[in-house]
C-alpha cells in the first residue's frame, strides 16, 4: 500500500537548491558593485592626477621654451641694432617684422609678437591691442608686471578679436646701455593651450576638461562646460573651501595642481558617467543572472529532487509493507518522506540488533557444544592408551605397577569426567599431567624422565582443561618411543612481564621431524583437538606452534591471554 504525505521533501529540496544558487550570487553582486564602484572612483582619481601632472609638465616646459626663445630673439635684435633706440626707423621695423615672422613660423595665428618702444612706436605680427598703448598704459598690465616681477610669465587673458583670445604673455624689458628703451611681448592664445592639452585629454574614463587660472584666480583658459569665468574659481570650483584635493561637482570629479614657479593652477574635471554606467550595467547584469539562475535552478532542481524523492518514496512504501513488530522505540511525527524513512530505519536497526543478539546466543551454545564434543574425544583417547599399558603389565604380572597405574588412572578419569567446568587452573592441570606421567613412567620404566619448571604466579591462571596431556602423550609416542635412548619431557610455564599472556611449552629430546606443524597436526587427533579448542576459546590468533628438528627434539608452544582478574585476584588467593 502506497502512503502519500501531506508535506514532501521535494519542495524543501527545491527551495534549498534555488536559495543556495541565488544567495551567493546576490552577495557577490552586492560586493562587486561596491568594490568596482569604489575601485573605479579611486582609479579615476589616480588617472586624473596623472593627467594633471602631464599637462603641467607640458605647459611649464612650453613656457620655459618660449622664454628662452624670446630672450634669444631680444639678444639677436639688439645685436643687429634693430631695437635699443627710443625710435624705430622703417628699416628697423622691416627687420623686426622679418625676425618676428621667422620666430613664430608655424605658430603664427596662435601667437603674436610685439615690440613697443618707450616713444610709443610699435611693431608686431598683428594690430597692437589697445591695452598695450604706451605711454597711456605704462603703469598697467604687462608694463607694470615687467617692472615689478622677476618672472617673465604673465597671466594676461583678453580678447584681441573674434579669432584670437589671449591666455598669457611672455614679457621682456629691453635695456640698452642701462637705458630702458622698450618691451618685447609674446602673446599666447587659448587655441595654442588647447593644442597642448589635446594630447592628454582622452582617458578610458572620458575626456578631461581643463581650466587654467592665475594665482590671483583669474581664468586664462577654460574648455569645460562652466563657460562663465566670473567667480568660477571662488564660487564653483573651490566650494569645498580649498583649491587642492578632490571636490565633487555633482556629476564630476575635480582635482587641481599648482605650479609655484609660474604662478598658475590647472583644474581637471572628468565626468562620473562611466562610473555610474559601469555600476548600472553591472547591476543589470546581476539581475539578469539572478533571473536566469532561478529559472535554471528550478528546472535542474526539479529534475534532481525528483530523482532523489522517487527512490525514497519507493523505499518507504516497501518498508511500510512489512508489518510492525512489538518495539519500545518512540516513533517521531512523520512530516515527510525522510521522517518516515528515518522511523522505519530505526525500527529496522532495532530488529537487526535483536536478531544479532539471538544469533550470538545461538553461536555461543554451538561453540560450547563443540568444545564439549572435543573434550569427549580426548577422554577415550588417553583411556585407551592407559588401559593398553595396564594390559601389558598384567601379562608381565607386575601387580604393584598395576595398582599404581589404576590409582593414577582413577585420578585422570575423575578429572576428565568433570564436564561441568571447561577451565581449570594450571596447578590442577599439572596435577592431572603428573598422574599421567606416573602411569607412563611405569610403562616405560627408566626410558622416560619428566621435568617440570612452572613460574609460581602461573599456577593460578585459568586454562582450558586437558590441553597439556595430549601434547605430552604426543611427545612420548611420536618423539621418545621410537628412539633407543632415555627420553626427557619437560613442561614449562611463565607469565610475561606485562601480565597479559601465559606461555606454556612441552619439550622433548625425541627423534624430532623436519615437517611443518600444519602437516603433523592434521594427522594427530590430540594436537588438532587442543589447537582447535584454544582457538574456539580465545580466537584464531592463539593456538599451538612448534619448533622441531630431526634427531634433536621438539618444542610445542602455547600462548594464552590472561584477564586482569586472573593476573591479580586469583594469584593473590593461591598462596604461591
Amino acid at each position: 500500500m502506497k502512503i502519500k504525505t501531506k508535506k514532501s521533501i521535494k519542495r524543501k529540496l527545491l527551495w534549498m537548491i534555488i536559495l543556495s544558487s541565488i544567495l551567493p550570487l546576490l552577495l557577490l553582486g552586492f560586493f562587486s558593485v561596491f568594490f568596482i564602484t569604489r575601485t573605479t572612483n579611486t582609479s579615476l582619481t589616480q588617472r586624473l592626477d596623472e593627467v594633471l601632472l602631464t599637462a603641467d609638465d607640458i605647459l611649464s616646459s612650453t613656457i620655459e621654451s618660449q622664454q628662452f626663445t624670446i630672450k634669444n630673439l631680444k639678444n639677436s635684435l639688439l645685436e643687429h641694432d634693430l631695437i635699443g633706440k627710443e625710435t624705430i626707423t622703417p628699416d628697423q621695423q622691416k627687420g623686426i617684422e622679418t625676425a618676428f615672422f621667422h620666430t613664430l613660423n608655424r605658430d603664427l595665428g596662435a601667437m603674436n609678437l610685439y615690440y613697443v618702444s618707450i616713444s610709443g612706436q610699435h611693431v608686431g605680427t598683428d594690430r597692437l591691442p589697445e591695452l598695450y598703448s604706451y605711454p597711456t598704459n605704462k603703469n598697467w598690465g604687462v608694463y607694470r608686471f615687467a617692472q615689478n616681477e622677476d618672472t617673465h610669465f604673465y597671466a594676461n587673458a583678453y580678447k584681441v578679436n573674434d579669432s584670437f583670445y589671449n591666455a598669457y604673455s611672455i614679457v621682456y624689458s629691453v635695456i640698452q646701455d642701462d637705458v630702458h628703451t622698450g618691451y618685447l611681448i609674446l602673446d599666447v592664445s587659448t587655441e595654442y593651450i588647447q593644442s597642448l592639452f589635446s594630447s592628454v585629454k582622452g582617458t578610458s574614463y572620458g575626456y578631461v576638461q581643463f581650466i587654467l587660472a592665475s594665482k590671483y584666480d583669474t581664468v586664462i583658459y577654460n574648455d569645460s562646460y562652466f563657460y562663465n569665468n566670473i567667480g568660477l574659481i571662488k564660487n564653483v570650483l573651490a566650494q569645498d573651501g580649498t583649491n587642492t584635493g578632490v571636490s565633487s561637482l555633482k556629476e564630476n570629479t575635480l582635482k587641481t595642481i599648482e605650479n609655484a614657479a609660474y604662478g598658475y593652477q590647472i583644474y581637471g574635471l572628468i565626468h562620473n558617467r562611466l562610473v555610474y554606467d559601469q555600476g548600472k550595467m553591472l547591476a543589470s547584469l546581476i539581475v539578469l543572472l539572478i533571473i536566469t539562475t532561478i529559472i535554471l535552478s528550478f528546472y535542474i532542481g526539479n529534475g534532481l529532487t525528483q530523482s532523489i524523492v522517487t527512490p525514497i518514496n519507493s523505499l518507504v512504501n516497501k518498508m511500510n509493507a512489512y508489518k510492525n513488530y512489538d518495539s519500545t522505540l518512540e516513533i517521531l511525527d512523520q512530516k515527510d518522506e525522510i521522517s518516515r524513512l528515518s522511523n522505519q530505519f530505526d525500527l529496522l536497526i532495532d530488529r537487526i540488533e535483536k536478531y544479532h543478539k539471538l544469533n550470538l546466543e545461538k553461536q555461543d551454545l554451538m561453540r560450547q557444544a563443540e568444545i564439549k564434543s572435543l573434550m569427549s574425544q580426548i577422554n577415550p583417547h588417553f583411556i585407551n592408551n592407559t588401559l593398553d599399558s595396564i594390559k601389558w603389565k598384567a601379562k608381565l604380572k607386575e601387580y604393584d605397577d598395576i595398582q599404581e597405574m589404576v590409582t593414577k588412572l582413577s585420578v585422570l578419569l575423575l578429572s576428565a569426567m568433570n564436564n561441568r567446568d571447561q577451565f581449570c587452573t594450571l596447578e590442577e592441570e599439572i596435577e592431572m599431567v603428573s598422574s599421567y606421567i606416573s602411569i607412563q613412567q611405569i610403562r616405560y620404566e627408566d626410558r622416560l624422565n619428566f621435568m617440570l619448571g612452572i613460574q609460581s604466579e602461573a599456577y593460578c591462571i585459568q586454562i582450558p582443561r586437558l590441553i597439556l596431556q595430549p601434547i605430552i602423550e604426543n611427545s612420548i609416542i611420536h618423539g621418545i618411543e621410537p628412539m633407543d635412548r632415555k627420553g626427557i619431557v619437560e613442561v614449562s610455564g611463565w607469565v610475561d612481564d606485562t601480565h597479559d599472556y601465559l606461555y606454556l611449552t612441552v619439550a622433548d629430546n625425541g627423534v624430532g621431524t623436519d615437517a611443518c606443524f600444519e602437516d603433523i597436526s592434521h594427522s594427530g587427533i590430540g594436537l588438532q583437538n587442543v589447537n582447535h579448542r584454544i582457538k574456539l576459546h580465545y580466537g584464531n590468533q592463539y593456538g599451538l606452534w612448534w619448533e622441531s628438528k630431526k634427531d634433536i627434539g621438539t618444542v610445542v608452544y602455547i600462548k594464552i591471554p590472561i584477564s586482569r582478574e586472573e593476573a591479580y585476584d586469583s594469584c593473590t588467593g593461591s598462596g604461591r
